[in-house]
């Protein structure tokens, strides 16, 4: 999966239309509280198609991505 193009999936707040964004975020700055969280996990989901027995095409490559701080899990989260 090195090097394979991603994307991350975001619901908008006012329409909930389903977005989607190139990459994942590495980390996010909470700006009432002044902490940075790096986004130290990574969830992914490989979408593919089983052409035979020996070959797979990978369609899709979603990545959810959330940080561990204190055994406390944080989600990370976009408003667009």
């Amino acid at each position: 999966m090195d090097n394979l193009p991603c994307a991350t999936k975001y619901q908008h707040v006012d329409t909930h239309e389903v977005l989607y964004e190139h990459g994942y975020r590495l980390g996010m700055f909470m700006k009432d509280s002044g902490n940075v969280y790096l986004n130290n996990h990574l969830i992914i989901k490989l979408y593919y198609h089983k052409e035979s027995e020996y070959v797979q095409l990978i369609l899709s490559l979603l990545v959810n991505f959330f940080s561990f701080v204190n055994q406390k899990r944080f989600i990370s989260s976009c408003w667009i």
